[in-house]
């Protein structure tokens, strides 16, 4: 009789009843033993979320199926396979998630949308600045408050020149006037010489250029010197006394600084756009205080005029560059400083003088050549990149050369000690022909050409030499010479 529990016959295919009882319990034994690991770890699982797979062991009906076939073919290899797998543990579980991955953004799309975000509102704010700065530079009481940030003498003021208007929006003489008296002052200079009681010297005019004090005037109304005290008369008759914070000769401008605010400051028009035939107005102090802001007008009469080109022979010993506007509204001794207009109440001038000679002729110091040197007088009390050689010099005339032998030039008078003319070794009598090379005959010639240099530059100087003794003869002469800048001292 066969022993039940024979691991052989567990699995037998045999029809007897107790055969097949012994089946059914072997199987039910095996099924046991193999669901049941007493040694395996055990595993907790959502099955919602998480498969667990086994390499070596299948929980399906296929798997059963293939066991009893093996074993009813009664080799003994199926009752060790099913031993052997009975007492085998599963390989580690494998966890795959069964939730479908999150749709991510691209990162390279998510890249483009942030950079086109940033540029979108950089434009934005670079199309809202300009608007700003547009509306500002148009606004008039914006311009009188706050003009140039920054400078040496511790300004905030510049002039800004505006373009010209269309004629349709031109105004009246009168109420030009109501609109720009207010802006204009007279300037007084009095000899400190006199001591305790300073003698008047000279008068002339001005022009309020910002609501704290800054005005503008012609330096030789303050004799182109810082020796004469200043003061500023307001049209309303109110006295200021006034700091020179710098002038220049050259052009002949100079800035005034007085302690006041709310001021009404004036409006400058483009000279750029000027043309001959254009009406304007002067207005300023002929005559001194007692004909104070009195109105004038004319029309343009010439533009780029130069004073050689007007006065030949008076004119020779001038240093002025400037260009000036010619016009035949009346300006008469006073009105030096004051200011021409256009008609629609523009600053385009800077009335500088009435050629005496000439019936309605007076010149007048363009506005663009005004804020130019203004801003340059309030940043650093001189405009800065000019050179000077040192030497003050005379024009010989045609008539002058031909009697005394000698070429036409200009005739050094005098050195100014320790400057760079005197270390080249130039001396009074000295007669420059040539300057780098350029003829120079009159004292525009020569500033025309120093304003081509900047400080530190070696320029040769051609002079005619005349000699000590009678019996020696003139000679020529090249001078190099070392450019300093010119600061406005001399």
């Amino acid at each position: 009789m066969s022993d039940k529990y024979d691991d052989n016959n567990l699995f037998s295919d045999n029809s007897g009843g107790s055969g097949g009882s012994d089946k059914e319990e072997g199987t039910n034994s095996a099924d046991k033993n193999v669901i049941s690991w007493s040694d395996a770890p055990s595993y907790s699982y959502d099955p919602e979320k998480i498969r667990v797979s086994t390499a070596n062991s299948h929980y399906s009906s296929s798997s059963s199926g293939k066991s009893s076939k093996d074993n009813r073919s009664g080799t003994s290899n199926g009752s060790n396979s099913s031993q052997k797998t009975a007492g085998s543990q599963p390989s580690s579980p494998a966890f795959v998630n069964n939730n479908p991955p999150k749709n991510k953004m691209d990162r390279g799309l998510k890249v483009f949308l942030i950079t086109s975000a940033i540029i979108l509102g950089a434009m934005f704010l670079i199309f809202g600045a300009s608007l700003l700065a547009t509306f500002l530079k148009n606004d008039a009481r914006f311009r009188s408050l706050t003009s140039n940030l920054g400078g040496s003498n511790g300004s905030s003021v510049v002039i800004h020149t505006n373009d010209i208007p269309q004629s349709a929006d031109a105004k009246s003489a009168e109420q030009i006037y109501l609109e720009i008296a207010p802006s204009i002052v007279g300037v007084v200079a009095y000899d400190p010489s006199a001591g305790l009681i300073s003698s008047l010297s000279r008068q002339g005019s001005g022009i309020i250029i910002s609501e704290d004090g800054y005005v503008v005037t012609n330096s030789h109304v303050i004799g182109h010197s810082n020796k004469y005290n200043v003061s500023v008369v307001t049209s309303d008759r109110k006295e200021f006394a006034a700091k020179i914070v710098g002038f220049d000769q050259r052009t002949d401008i100079a800035v005034l600084k007085i302690d006041a605010s709310g001021l009404k400051a004036a409006e400058f028009g483009n000279s750029d756009q000027l043309a001959v035939g254009a009406s304007v107005l002067a207005i300023g102090n002929p005559g001194g205080l007692e004909f104070s802001n009195s109105l004038t007008r004319g029309v343009i009469s010439a533009l780029n005029r130069d004073i050689a080109s007007i006065i030949p022979d008076a004119s020779k010993n001038t240093t002025s560059t400037v260009k000036y506007i010619q016009t035949d509204a009346a300006i008469n001794p006073g009105n030096s400083g004051g200011a021409l207009l256009n008609m629609y109440g523009q600053v385009i001038g800077i009335n500088r003088m009435k050629l005496t000679d000439y019936e309605a002729m007076g010149l007048a110091i363009p506005s663009n050549t005004v804020t130019t040197v203004v801003s340059e007088l309030i940043k650093n009390g001189y405009v800065s990149g000019r050179v000077k050689m040192g030497v003050v010099v005379r024009a010989l005339s045609v008539y002058e050369a031909q009697l005394n032998d000698v070429p036409q030039g200009l005739l050094i008078s005098r050195i100014v000690e320790g400057s760079c003319a005197e270390t080249s070794g130039l001396k009074a009598g000295d007669i420059i022909i040539k300057f780098g090379g350029v003829t120079t005959k009159t004292t525009a010639d020569l500033h025309n050409e120093l304003a081509n240099h900047k400080p530190g530059d070696t320029v040769n100087v051609s002079v005619y030499r005349l000699s000590v003794l009678r019996n020696e003869e003139h000679s020529m002469l090249e001078i190099p010479v070392t450019l300093a800048e010119d600061k406005g001292e001399t």
